[in-house]
């Protein structure tokens, strides 16, 4: 794992496969006195090609952001965050045989993928 940080920025970079390794950003981590409101704000997180050496240059987005709480998302569907639902008002997604009983389960796809 790789952390470093730049100004109020700090990154982590992770092994994900063997072409690509995770980035994620936080921005306000600064240094100031407790009673001070500075939240920690989610930036962005994607996949860096390993064969390129800049770790702050992601190529394969995954979510970018401003806010303390990265959106959940589902095929460009906002599902609940910081300032929106909290909660999932409606989600449908066919074919899958699943309910509210199954949330936190592990699951597998046809390919076998978990």
């Amino acid at each position: 794992m790789i952390v470093t940080k730049t100004k109020d920025i700090t990154l982590f970079c992770t092994h994900f496969s063997e072409e690509f390794d995770l980035v994620q950003k936080l921005s306000g981590t600064v240094d100031v006195k407790a009673y001070y409101n500075t939240p920690v704000d989610f930036r962005e997180a994607g996949l860096k090609y390993k064969s390129k050496s800049d770790i702050f240059h992601i190529d394969v987005p995954f979510a970018y952001s401003t806010d303390e709480a990265p959106p959940v998302t589902i095929n460009g569907k906002c599902l609940g965050a910081n300032h929106i639902f909290p909660f999932a008002v409606a989600l449908l997604i066919p074919d899958h045989g699943k309910d509210y009983g199954d949330i936190g389960s592990l699951w597998q796809d046809a390919e076998g993928t978990k």
